[in-house]
């Protein structure tokens, strides 16, 4: 059962970090977005 929490822990925290690596990359694509956006409105 401990080798199984283990195991299970380590995969969660490898998609835990996979996740966040993706969302940062889509506010850093965003903020992007935005800055040419407003950019053109001038």
């Amino acid at each position: 059962g401990l080798i199984t929490a283990i195991i299970l822990q380590i995969f969660y925290n490898y998609i835990i970090a996979k996740i966040d690596g993706i969302v940062n990359d889509m506010e850093d694509s965003s903020i992007s977005l935005i800055d040419m956006l407003t950019a053109q409105s001038k």
